[in-house]
């Protein structure tokens, strides 16, 4: 039988050929297959909100408190600084839990890195429904009150998110549930500094002799920035001064022009500015919980002031204390150190200078500075420096 030369290397060509496409499609076949793999373990990982802390897990600490920060991705660094000075100055022997939150999930990196040989950090978000705008405030006015707030040079006048943030510390943080079961809170600022240590524990204190908000710093506002927050205030008082504490128990006399002359249970005058400065504060989340608390912070907040001016939770916050706390409740810091910005609270003795290992200088200390109004608000509250 005679073999056709040819048609045989023909078909062993066509079968090299056909093999070699089999093989293609089977590379093809196991690169879709690879990338249907990866796209699952995207959306598994990626693609679905990341775990999200909802309570604590209280573990040997004396009094139920947290140290919180509110922030975002970009902040990290300033938050793992500030974070370290706390840990070294006070929180490594204590163990109280932190909890950072935010209107925006956190990376792995910021969580790998800001949780790192720190103990109980808990990562929560802040409700879109209490973070943003209400849908009742208008966001054009919104916009042209940034304009002329930018125009008259307010400190972040041209910030909404500044806005945002400071309405949710004055009227939601005490409701988060990682606070659900707290007693107290630490507002702790990203990028503050803390360049004493703490001799004893502040939260421990505070429970112990009935004090509802401690401080460091104290100076006035931009009145620019609050045009109508004190005839809101005002118009709050006459529909509800029965649940307030006279002015003569309170520091209610610290916060308007002339008050300090003031002995009676009256309120008038104008707000002069001064506030607590909370970059820094301790406070009970029982009274941020309490009644009054909450039905003044909802009265102002329906005038919708916190975004057509710029009512800052300082000065807010301050008010309320005027209010409704007793001025003995008020706990000034005095042997502490801490930086943030403008301001220095540095303690004056050179012995507890070196004792606390403080790294301030007792000379540039914001008590002393013209602008500081701590000195008015011991002098009301009997204190001694």
């Amino acid at each position: 039988m005679q073999i056709n030369i040819v048609d045989e290397k023909y078909r062993l060509s066509q079968s090299q050929s056909i093999c070699k496409r089999l093989w293609q499609s089977r590379l093809v076949l196991v690169s879709i297959f690879a990338i249907i793999g990866v796209c699952h373990w995207l959306s598994s990982h990626w693609g679905q909100p990341r775990q999200i802390d909802t309570h604590i897990e209280w573990k040997n600490t004396p009094i139920k408190a947290a140290l919180v920060m509110v922030a975002r991705e970009q902040d990290l660094y300033a938050v793992h600084a500030t974070m370290q000075d706390v840990q070294d100055r006070f929180n490594k022997r204590s163990g109280y839990p932190w909890v950072i939150l935010s209107d925006q999930p956190f990376s792995d990196r910021f969580r790998q890195i800001v949780s790192a040989t720190r103990g109980m950090v808990y990562f929560g978000r802040i409700p879109a429904e209490q973070w943003n705008e209400p849908a009742w405030v208008d966001i054009k006015m919104m916009e042209l009150a940034v304009q002329d707030m930018v125009k008259k040079n307010v400190l972040h006048g041209e910030s909404i998110s500044w806005r945002k943030m400071s309405r949710y510390n004055v009227g939601f943080i005490a409701d988060h549930p990682l606070l659900q079961d707290a007693e107290y809170y630490w507002k702790v600022q990203p990028g503050s500094r803390y360049v004493c240590d703490l001799d004893g524990d502040p939260f421990q204190y505070m429970k112990a002799n009935d004090k509802k908000l401690a401080y460091a710093i104290t100076m006035s506002e931009d009145k620019k920035a609050i045009p109508t927050l004190w005839s809101r205030t005002l118009d709050f008082l006459a529909l509800y001064n029965s649940t307030t504490l006279p002015p003569s128990q309170s520091i209610f006399p610290w916060i308007v022009e002339q008050g300090l002359g003031n002995t009676g249970n009256y309120y008038e005058g104008d707000y002069n500015g001064n506030h607590i400065w909370n970059n820094f504060m301790i406070i009970s989340l029982d009274f941020l919980r309490s009644q009054e608390y909450r039905r003044f912070f909802q009265y102002l907040d329906s005038a919708g002031g916190f975004f057509y001016e710029r009512w800052g939770d300082a000065p807010v916050q301050t008010i309320a204390a005027a209010l409704f706390l007793h001025r003995d409740q008020i706990h000034f810091m005095q042997n502490f150190g801490y930086f943030y910005s403008v301001a220095t609270q540095c303690p004056s003795n050179h012995t507890v200078i070196r004792e606390l290992r403080c790294t301030c200088d007792p000379d540039k200390g914001f008590l002393f500075h013209g602008s500081s109004r701590t000195k008015q608000l011991l002098q009301l509250q009997s204190f001694t420096i």
